[in-house]
């Protein structure tokens, strides 16, 4: 896949949960925030079900990204089924302190 500068474009990024502690400014404002509810979050087979579709068009890396993924309890699943999947290389968190905390590091 390109985009319309003809780059090719083979990740894709996944925001898995829109709670956060860091705080960013570029996407966290201090007052008015409304999260989405647990229950509207995709699951784990809905994630790998979601990039199967986008390795059959040529993604091979999954940025896991938005909020802060280790809030979720099912981290470790999600992780572990979008690494095992064929055509996918690589999966990775935004933060490389996630990374060593979930020991994780052999998937990015």
């Amino acid at each position: 896949m390109k985009d319309t500068y003809g780059r090719e474009i083979n990740y894709l990024r996944i925001s898995l949960t829109d709670r956060c502690n860091l705080r960013c400014v570029y996407c966290m404002p201090l007052h008015g925030l409304t999260f989405v509810p647990n229950k509207d979050l995709l699951t784990p087979v809905e994630l790998e079900k979601v990039v199967r579709a986008a390795v059959k068009v040529g993604f091979t890396k999954v940025q896991l990204i938005g909020g802060e993924p280790t809030l979720l309890q099912d981290v470790v699943e999600i992780v572990r089924r979008l690494a095992s999947i064929e055509g996918i290389n690589q999966v990775q968190k935004y933060l490389v302190q996630w990374r060593h905390a979930t020991g994780f590091g052999q998937f990015v």
